[in-house]
Parts: structure tokens; sequence; C-alpha cells
């Protein structure tokens, strides 16, 4: 076993302790230590806190071990602990991490905070305080208020990052969870959700306290802040009663009139590099896992299945220690019940996997029906940490046509020269599913092309001419739904009726669409008008 790791156990609806713990994972099990923790329910106060000698968990008693994104998720059946479920943050390999400590470095850099909005509402009231005794104290008071909000704000934020560990928390899960894909095989997936409600945090005090149902207010901030507005209110009236009389206003010169302005199309010009399309993702995940049937058993009393399961390195860095499950399901006993699991396999590669490099296994089982998860996959990439296009091109040759199918997408979302080819390549042996994807990849690379669809309110697209001549657009709206993607809903989009060469112009629909979810999964905008 190795040496554990400290974590702080956090109380949300779903956890029965808080304070901090110990954890590490061998062949014999997961071991736990509760340095100094509580039991803890939502409608009851945490009892006192208590220590326990390093246990032991065989796998069979661990029901679930996942990483939502934010904490690790661990739900015991086990009668050699005390506690069951806990939601764990903030691990480390620092052995003298306590939630105590943790709670302490909170309170110091929301008290920072507080005294950065003092000063800043100081320096703004005296570099203002020439202006007069009301006009100062106006200027005292919203300068004061928007400090002290801000402050408020960001000493949320600075608690909760405290609270959660940062990346080198993330690093350490993301690490157990593959040491512990060598031992568990039966839970080792993410969760679909992440911390729900939001992370409550762990007080400062001698034993864990139960978490307010509201956000913790950073009381600190809010005395400093207030203190400084009563102290400048005070300093601007009496630097006013003592300052000499402004000089009376001078009324102002009156304008020349205005040149009429030049009568010519109004336009609300815009521009973006990334297509709004169904077939091409918002924000690049870190890992794509693309997963296909191979072949079924015609067995219909004990049914069978091999799958598919590729994994893309999306990001411009390496990737180690690949590790994921497929669970295989079959219905359930009865009719209405849910899916029961026939088998999990684990997937495991060691790496390096280069950026925008492909891996893929085969693994098959009893079941119907199956669903692949890898472990660090929901992470997002910003737009500049993705894997270049040259990268991407690589996978047009892959022997996976899911890889290759992968490849042009992510062509098709930087409007790279080569997605035209790719799709064309693509279409020669198209299989009858995937005719939507390619039609919808082939008016993304488009010379005139939409993007950045805006869903607040009535929608609005941005839709982009880079060709060089004039166009006159007619871009909709249309929503799908359902498995046969029917289609929902349907808007005009109204905006300039002309298009000059290389230039980008908001359109918008007259009228709100009501009760229909507008996302990527579902929307997409045509501009010849015509139903594809």
């Amino acid at each position: 076993m190795r040496r554990l790791l400290r974590a702080i156990a956090i109380a949300t609806e779903t956890s029965d302790v808080v304070g901090t713990v110990e954890l590490g994972c061998g062949p014999d099990g997961l071991a736990l230590a509760f340095v100094r923790a509580s039991g803890y329910a939502v409608a009851h106060a945490p009892t006192p806190a208590a220590r326990s000698r390093r246990v032991v968990v065989p796998w069979e008693h661990v029901k679930e071990l996942s990483d939502d994104g934010e904490a690790l998720r661990i739900h015991l059946d086990s009668p050699v602990v005390p506690h069951h479920r806990l939601i764990l943050t903030h691990l480390t390999r620092d052995q003298g991490l306590t939630h105590e400590s943790v709670a302490r470095r909170r309170g110091l850099k929301e008290t920072g905070v507080a005294a950065g909005a003092a000063v800043a509402v100081a320096t703004l009231t005296l570099a203002g305080s020439s202006l007069g005794p009301v006009t100062t104290a106006l200027f005292a008071g919203l300068a004061t208020f928007s400090a002290v909000t801000a402050a408020v704000l960001v000493g949320q934020g600075v608690a909760r990052r405290a609270l959660l560990g940062g990346d080198a928390a993330a690093n350490e899960r993301r690490l157990f969870l593959v040491r512990a894909q060598g031992y568990f095989h039966g839970g080792l997936v993410p969760a679909e959700v992440s911390l729900s409600p939001p992370v409550a945090a762990v007080p400062a005090a001698p034993a864990p306290a139960a978490p307010s149902a509201r956000p913790a207010v950073p009381w600190p901030v809010l005395a400093v802040g207030a203190a400084a507005a009563v102290g400048l209110l005070g300093l601007a009236s009496l630097r006013g009663l003592t300052s000499a009389q402004l000089p009376a206003a001078v009324a102002p010169e009156p304008r020349a009139p205005a040149p009429p302005p030049v009568e010519e199309e109004a336009r609300d010009t815009c521009t973006c590099q990334t297509p709004w399309s169904p077939a091409i993702p918002r924000r690049v995940p870190a890992i794509s896992t693309l997963s296909s049937v191979v072949r079924r058993s015609g067995d219909a009393r004990r049914p069978s299945m091999l799958v598919e399961v590729a994994v893309v390195n999306n990001g411009q860095a390496p990737l180690r220690d690949v590790a994921g499950a497929v669970t295989f399901l079959a219905p359930g006993p009865r009719a209405g019940e849910p899916p029961r699991v026939t088998r999990d396999r684990g997937v495991f590669y060691p790496g390096p996997l280069a950026p925008g490099a492909a891996v893929k296994w085969r693994v098959g089982a009893r079941g119907t029906t199956y669903r692949a998860a890898i472990t660090g996959a929901d992470t997002p990439l910003a737009d500049d940490a993705v894997a270049p296009a040259d990268a991407f091109e690589k996978l047009l040759g892959a022997h996976t046509r899911s890889v290759r199918v992968h490849g042009a997408v992510m062509l098709a979302r930087t409007r790279d020269p080569r997605a035209e080819r790719a799709i064309e390549q693509l279409r020669e042996d198209a299989r009858e599913d995937e005719g939507a994807t390619l039609d919808a990849l082939g008016r993304a690379i488009a010379p005139v092309f939409a993007c950045d669809l805006e869903a607040r309110g009535a929608p609005s697209v941005c839709v982009m001419n880079t060709s060089d001549e004039q166009v006159r657009p007619r871009p909709s709206l249309v929503v799908r739904i359902g498995a046969e993607r029917a289609v929902a809903a349907r808007v005009a989009l109204r905006g300039p009726q002309t298009l000059p060469p290389k230039t980008g112009a908001r359109f918008s629909a007259a009228e709100v669409v009501e009760a229909i979810a507008i996302d990527a999964a579902t929307t997409e905008v045509l501009l010849d008008g015509h139903e594809p």
C-alpha cells in the first residue's frame, strides 16, 4: 500500500462525513483513515470530530469511485468503516493538510481581497475630492459599493478554489483513479454532472460544522468595506467644507448642426471564425471517445456484442495513462425496470499518446447495449490548447472510420482548406447515418457561413462572407428534435439585404422562440432558405 493522500471531506446532500481524510489504494482494497472527521447529515448537526486508524475496504465493498470534475466521489458498502458516502476535494501529498488549515488560508485570502478593496476606494475617493462635497460624497458611495461588490464576488471565488485545491488536486484525482484502475473495475467512470448543490465551504472551527443552504457570506470583506464607506464619506464632507468654491458653471457653446447622415443600409457588423454547426463541438474536449458496435451475436437468449472504442488526444500535450471502462448492459428482469450491468471491462493505454493521435481497443461481453467512458474525457480545452490542424490531418488515413470522421470535423472547425477534400473522401463510402453530418460539415466550410449563435432573448447569429463577391444571404434558424431529427421550429432571421466581400453582419429573429432548446446538438443555421 502506498503512502496515503490527504483530502478534505466536504458537506453536500449526498455525503455523510466532513473533515480531514486520508486515502490510498492497493491490491487488498481501498485504504481510508479519518484523521479528524465527523458524521454529517443535512438535517442534523455534525458529531464531535474523531480520529480512526487506517482501515482497508475490500474492492468488492466499493460501489462507486468516480471523478465528477471537482471532487472524488466514493460510495462504500462495508461494516468496517463508519461512513459510506464521501465527497473529497483538495487531494494532496502534503501530510500537514487539514480542513482547519484550508479554512485559515481561505480567511487570509478573503481579508487580503477586502484590504485591496479598501485601498481602491480610498484612492478613487481622494482622486475625486476636488469636485466638491456633494459630488465627492456620491463618488465615494459609488466607489465603495463597486469595490465591496467586487470583493465579495472575488472572495467567494478565492474561497471555492482554495477548497477544491486547483489544478494540482485535479491531477492527483486523475492519478489516483488510474492507479485504482488496476484493482477496481466497477464504476471507474466520470459522473455525468458536477457537484450538486455547489461545494459547501469547510469552516475553521475545531469540529466541522454543518454547511448553510445559502453561499457563505465573507463578513470580513463586508465589514472592511462598510468601515471604509463611513470613513470616506466623513472625509469627503470635511474636505468639502474647507475647500474653495468651484467657479460657476459655464454654459456650453452651441454646437454646429451635425451633417445629415449618408443614406446607406444599416449593418451590425461582427466577426468570428468557428462555424456554428451541430456536427462541430463548441468546446473541444481534452479526449474524444469514439465507439461503435463491430458485431452482435444472433443468440436471443444469451446476447453478446463486440465493441470498438477509439480515443483521440485533442490537446497539444502528450497523454499518459489513458484509462477507462466499457460497461455492458442487458434489459432488466421485468418490464419497466432499468437495465442491469452484465460486465465492466477496463481499458488502459500507458502512453504517451501524441497530440492529435488515436488509440483503440476491441472488447466484448454479454449484453444488448453498452456505454464507454474515459477518465478526463469531459475536460474542455481552451482554443489555444487544441492540437494543430496538421495533427488532425494525419487521422484521415486511419483504419477506423470514426477516427477519420473526427479528423474531418476538427479540420472543418478551423475551416482548414484540407477539410473539403476530407469530406469528399468520406462521401465516397458514407453510411446512411452519416449523410446529415457530412452535409453539415460541407455547409460549415462554405465561403458564406454562420457562427456565434446567441440564444438569449430573440436568437441572432453572425453571418460571415469570406468570398470576393457581394452576397444576399437569407438565413433561417432550424431546430430539430427526436431520433428522426424532425424539424421542431424554423425561424427566419432578418438583417441587411446585402453582405459585402470579407464582411460579417448579425441577423436576428423578429420574435422569441419559446419552449425550444437552442443548442449545438439540435440547432443549425441555413443560409439558402431551403431544407437540406
